[in-house]
């Protein structure tokens, strides 16, 4: 009896020194737990630097520069435009650790991004804003303007607006000016050599529709591995144009003449010649000649589209160097853009800012044309869309001669 009480006693006294040890192991567990918790920071250092008055002092230095190269030029009623129409998407609510960033600010880190192209970290250090959260932002805010804007970029849905966009280009039943640019990107994830552009770099490729006041009426966006032509023909655009179904004016008599003729649009040689669109005669021409007065009028109406390029990159420099986001968030980036170029071209208050008189190149008399402020710096950024062979039809190649033929006899010149 006396040995059984000696085996439980010494039980007992076993499992009460283990879960003593085990129980003292856990607080000790949970007291380191507690001690890096108190270690950790919410927010790195840098960041507790960030109050509502530190963000609205940096807002009031981008403001006070808008016509300067680090923002986005704009006049400051524009910018309270701009945040009035998208605030309601990309507010976000405050929390109980802390306050969220303010709509005002988040359209102006991405307006920042877009002026300038600064990596991530040299905005966190301007805003006191976290590379992954501004990572988030610049793409929500410029979905957002996408969405609320997507208007801006809109062909004329009628036969008379169409003829309206006739009035502004000198070449004959001319209603826009057509073209692609390569817009540089880093490598996308999953991509080889097979994926690079004729140039050896990787790009996407930007499909273009301009109007004689160097705004876009059609701009889509393309990841393709197909040639530059390729990727037209098989453009929305391209079929639309080649199925009738623009709403273009009907075929009409030029000026003086009795010939019905398409309207039409220019472009380089790097498009194929089509019944509604117009490229250079191929090789020299005398300078005298039907074929370089032709030429030269294609060359003076197609002009928009590098000035608009021009215009759009001078300010936003984001265009100008790699975009390095996947290609879903570069393709927003872009067309954000374009409709920002169009919003602030056609601004009441923002229009003399954003291209002020000189910015474009203009033609005098004799055809000699003053260039554009816009080519005092870098202009190679933007690949070309690359020529290749093609067999034009009979019907394209007949209208082209027609249009030769009226020049000729109309002794057209460009002015």
């Amino acid at each position: 009896m006396d040995n059984n009480l000696e085996v439980i006693a010494a039980s007992a006294l076993y499992l009460g020194a283990t879960f003593n040890y085990f129980l003292a192991v856990y607080r000790r567990h949970v007291a380191m737990k507690r001690r890096l918790r108190r270690r950790r920071c919410w927010m790195q250092d840098i960041h507790h630097q960030r109050t509502s008055t530190t963000l609205n002092n940096r807002l009031q230095e981008l403001l006070t520069e808008l016509t300067g190269e680090y923002f986005v030029h704009m006049s400051a009623t524009d910018f309270e435009y701009l945040l009035q129409k998208i605030s309601p998407i990309i507010k976000k609510q405050d929390t109980r650790w802390r306050h969220s960033i303010p709509a005002k600010i988040r359209l102006a880190v991405t307006l920042r991004y877009l002026a300038t192209g600064d990596s991530y970290s040299t905005l966190h250090r301007f805003f006191k804003i976290s590379s992954s959260l501004i990572a988030r932002i610049i793409p929500e805010v410029c979905r957002a303007i996408a969405t609320v804007f997507k208007d801006l970029i809109k062909m004329p849905e009628y036969p008379e607006d169409w003829l309206e966009k006739s009035e502004g280009f000198s070449f004959p039943h001319c209603v826009g000016a057509l073209d692609g640019k390569h817009v540089p990107i880093w490598a996308p994830s999953h991509t080889g050599p097979e994926d690079m552009n004729y140039h050896g770099s990787y790009s996407m490729v930007l499909l273009t529709l301009v109007d004689s006041n160097y705004s876009f009426m059609y701009a889509d966006v393309v990841q393709s591995q197909n040639t530059d032509s390729k990727v037209f023909n098989e453009s929305d655009l391209w079929l639309n144009i080649n199925t009738e179904n623009l709403n273009l004016p009907p075929y009409s008599p030029l000026l003086g003449d009795e010939t019905n003729m398409p309207y039409i649009f220019v472009t380089d040689g790097a498009l194929a010649l089509e019944r509604h669109i117009m490229n250079p005669f191929p090789g020299h021409h005398d300078s005298e000649s039907s074929e370089s007065i032709y030429n030269q009028l294609v060359a003076q109406s197609h002009s928009v589209v590098d000035n608009a390029f021009g215009v759009l990159s001078s300010v936003f420099k984001v265009l100008l160097k790699p975009i390095t986001l996947e290609p879903v968030n570069t393709a927003v980036i872009i067309r954000s853009c374009l409709l920002l170029h169009n919003f602030l071209i056609k601004s009441e208050s923002s229009k003399d800012i954003y291209c002020p008189p000189g910015s474009v190149d203009t033609y005098i008399d004799g055809g000699l044309v003053t260039q554009g402020s816009w080519r005092h710096g870098s202009q190679d950024h933007f690949l070309p869309l690359q020529s290749l062979p093609y067999v034009p039809d009979d019907e394209a190649i007949q209208i082209r001669l027609n249009f030769l033929d009226y020049i000729r006899r109309n002794a057209l010149v460009i002015n």
